[in-house]
């Protein structure tokens, strides 16, 4: 059977090795580039200018997962303090890079916090922390300030995991994959707390809730045991009802609104020895768009601001680089030629 998406993404952000604090170089960042994690020495946070090709390393290592603030101001990223082969047991903070180089350590590291997003307004993040309560571990929400300040803890409830939080335009709500007796994806108004779900069945798995731009939606991935596929579907909210976005029987994952919210790209694994490639698909309809096409594998989809390219991770895990495709197709451009591994990319 196949692992459900959250626990996959949890595993795959540990670091195996030992970490010791550090603190940042010089850093400098425009806006402008594409971040992304760099795996080899133990990981760190990287930048590469999509014009240019210009690469460099804005954190020292143990550094994972940035992302970009609304205004493109500051970075939002992991810092791994020590890990574990027992995955509760790895202690990360939730840190924040300035324009200047000064880094801020939000959360104090004697958890495992992972998985941040940040408020449409920048004044918050989101994130997953693992707890302990009578020896039952839990994964639950929490909101900090930007600031590090008015740490609440979003979500509660024993042996449940709740993790890939994305907000609602307005801030008021946040989607998130909950998974209890059974995956689903749940709306928690933030400042009441009241949860609502969207939809929700034992013999499905939705996961990787994504808010459209306008509100309006929420782009997911629905799997179903049955035959062993994932599809992408979007709620629509004002009509209450739910659009098949794919249909196939293959493995399809990881949706991305564009930044108009009229399409959505994601990743489609063509094929059972794991070849994934990105696709587009319009929400108004229409056949889906192939603008992958190599047998290394293509993921971590982004869009660049216009919505007129998007940048993926090409490679096989071994070797792996940042590349760029214009929206309409044609031959991808490689960004990054280096040995270390690049993953989780934002725009």
């Amino acid at each position: 059977m196949r692992r459900p998406f959250v626990t996959f993404l949890i595993a795959t952000l540990i670091i195996a090795s030992a970490a010791v604090p550090g603190s940042a170089q010089e850093a400098v960042f425009t806006g402008n580039e594409i971040l992304f994690t760099g795996w080899r020495d133990r990981a760190a946070v990287y930048s590469v200018d999509p014009a240019s090709g210009e690469q460099r390393r804005l954190t020292s290592r143990r550094a994972a997962v940035p992302v970009w603030s609304p205004a493109r101001d500051r970075i939002a990223f992991i810092r791994y303090w020590s890990t574990s082969d027992w995955i509760p047991d790895v202690k990360s903070s939730l840190m924040v890079l300035d324009r200047d180089g000064t880094i801020h350590q939000l959360t104090d590291g004697k958890t495992n916090d992972f998985d941040a997003a940040w408020s449409p307004d920048g004044s918050r993040l989101v994130f997953s922390r693992y707890t302990t309560e009578d020896n039952i571990i839990s994964v639950h929400l929490f909101v900090i300030n930007a600031d590090g300040s008015g740490l609440t803890e979003l979500t509660s409830g024993k042996g449940i995991t709740d993790a890939e939080a994305s907000w609602s335009p307005d801030g008021s709500k946040i989607a998130f994959t909950h998974n209890s007796t059974f995956q689903s994806i749940l709306i928690i108004d933030v400042e009441s707390g009241e949860t609502t779900a969207l939809g929700g069945d034992p013999d499905i798995l939705d996961s990787q809730p994504r808010w459209s731009p306008d509100g309006r939606y929420i782009a997911f991935n629905r799997y179903f045991f049955s035959n062993d596929q994932s599809d992408i579907y979007v709620a629509d909210l004002e009509a209450k009802r739910f659009i098949a976005l794919t249909k196939s029987d293959k493995i399809e994952e990881g949706p991305v609104w564009s930044p108009d919210g009229t399409e959505i790209a994601f990743v489609k694994v063509l094929w059972r020895d794991f070849n994934p490639e990105i696709f587009v698909k319009s929400l108004g309809g229409g056949a889906a768009t192939r603008l992958t096409n190599q047998k290394k594998g293509d993921h971590y989809p982004v869009w660049s601001g216009d919505g007129s390219q998007i940048a993926y991770v090409r490679g096989d895990g071994r070797d792996q680089d940042v590349y760029l495709v214009s929206r309409d197709g044609g031959r991808g451009r490689r960004l990054t030629r280096t040995p270390i591994q690049e993953s989780t990319l934002d725009w």
